[in-house]
């Protein structure tokens, strides 16, 4: 049995994967972004095939918020920014065929 991911659909590549093994699974990587530690669960930036990938997206996300929060500040002149209740990190996920 033969299956076809496109992984410009799935992942944002523009390269096309195939396999033609039951028992072959995909190994992804998902860059995941909590807002707050304390009352909230991880959520889903986006989702990689390679570990530099998601590392690179969340790397993005980091410093699209710091530039938010900066813009922010160069306006009103109020607020700080609070990273120590933030939490970005990379899972491992296994898709199977």
């Amino acid at each position: 049995m033969s299956f076809e991911i496109i992984r410009d659909q799935l992942f944002g590549d523009s390269v096309a994967y195939s396999a033609s093994c039951e028992d072959k699974s995909l190994i992804a990587y998902q860059a995941l972004y909590c807002d707050c530690i304390y009352e909230s669960a991880f959520a889903t930036i986006s989702t990689h095939l390679t570990l530099q990938g998601a590392y690179n997206a969340m790397k993005e996300h980091r410093l699209r918020i710091f530039w938010k929060w900066r813009n922010d500040y160069n306006r009103f002149r109020k607020g700080h920014l609070d990273n120590d209740s933030k939490a970005w990190k990379i899972r491992k996920i296994e898709i199977l065929p």
